[in-house]
């Protein structure tokens, strides 16, 4: 009955704009404004997205990245694999390297990362590696809000976590290593897959997880993979001990009452 309340208050709030009561975490009620909380998810998609048109417009033309790796490794490979996959023939050689190289098994090649059928767009190569830096950076800061927003952060606080996460040095620099911006842009993604599945123990967020780690490994950084599945066991030994110390505060209160 009060969740029906909760449910009806809310999409009641959602169409007038007025602030409505949710209990929180701790049991009392917390006020939340819809329209306000609306306005806050326009900010930060304006905010992101004024980022990435400041940050890619030189690149609508036809400009390309060009920086180390970017344009001597990543740019003429991915170019040979998206030649040998329209005249039909599977990449599997690389003959121009060395005296000829093994290149579906080649992680750095991601021969069959789902993310690459970019390049089949009906655009030039050097806009659809364009495309497909900058649609990895959009995952990043997505998932980075999608996973603050699953912590019970506030919207401000989720988008201020997307641009830190998806514009950081250390993952906007990955342009130059395509392979290590896909494992990042995945990261979040894994994480909030592994703590739901953790807390709720549900077969579909541990088929996300399977997912989630495949495309992060077929990218071409299967030491993200690894990384994620690190955090994974460090967030499931967090909540062990948070779950042992409220059994152990439950029992004690109980028996003060019995």
């Amino acid at each position: 009955m009060t969740m029906e309340v909760l449910r009806r208050a809310r999409n009641d709030g959602a169409h007038s704009g007025k602030r409505y009561e949710a209990p929180n975490s701790t049991g009392s009620l917390q006020g939340v404004n819809v329209a306000q909380v609306k306005h806050s998810r326009w900010i930060v998609v304006a905010l992101v997205g004024g980022l990435f048109a400041w940050m890619f417009a030189g690149l609508a033309a036809d400009r390309a990245l060009a920086v180390r790796d970017a344009a001597h490794f990543y740019y003429p490979l991915f170019e040979y694999i998206q030649d040998q996959w329209r005249a039909g023939r599977l990449p599997e050689w690389n003959p121009h390297e060395n005296a000829g190289a093994p290149l579906a098994a080649d992680p750095a090649a991601s021969v069959f990362y789902p993310g690459k059928l970019v390049f089949f767009l009906p655009i030039d190569h050097a806009r659809a590696m364009n495309l497909y830096v900058a649609g990895h950076l959009l995952l990043a800061a997505f998932g980075a809000y999608r996973l603050a927003r699953h912590f019970h952060a506030s919207v401000e606080a989720a988008g201020a976590c997307a641009v830190s996460y998806a514009f950081s040095g250390s993952v906007l620099f990955q342009y130059t290593n395509v392979i290590y911006l896909v494992g990042a842009a995945w990261l979040p993604a894994a994480l909030w897959a592994a703590d739901h599945m953790l807390r709720r123990r549900g077969l579909a967020a541990a088929l996300l997880l399977g997912v989630v780690l495949a495309m992060t490994t077929l990218g071409g950084d299967p030491q993200m993979a690894y990384h994620a599945g690190l955090l994974a066991a460090l967030d499931a030994l967090i909540l062990w001990q948070c779950r042992r110390r409220l059994s152990r505060f439950t029992r004690r209160g109980l028996s003060r009452f019995s």
